[in-house]
């Protein structure tokens, strides 16, 4: 079994994720960064992009806007402007009323 360690994304408007993940992937101004439980410990700014991680049983993807990251051997700490699922991002732009459809 893959060591875990603990993933925390916090927004403004809520905690999107707090549990024990194997892996999480996204962007940072100095590249792409991807981390695993015993990471050295690290902070960096958070650049726009896709994180993506990594459960034990699945890998799903969120849209993740600017912010920090703090990371330690068992927590990463990511605090943004905004994540969302792919889903919600559908929702939300269906219920504007604008856009295209086919």
């Amino acid at each position: 079994m893959a060591e875990l360690f603990t993933l925390r994304v916090v927004t403004p408007e809520r905690v999107f994720c707090d549990e024990p993940v194997k892996m999480a992937e996204l962007v940072t101004t100095e590249g792409q960064i991807g981390i695993y439980a015993g990471h050295v410990p690290t902070a960096a700014v958070v650049s726009p992009g896709i994180l993506k991680i990594h459960w034990q049983d699945k890998v799903r993807e969120a849209s993740l806007m600017a912010g920090f990251i703090q990371i330690l051997p068992e927590t990463v700490t990511i605090l943004a402007e905004a994540a969302e699922w792919p889903e919600e991002i559908k929702k939300q732009s269906s219920s504007a009323g604008g856009g295209y459809s086919r």
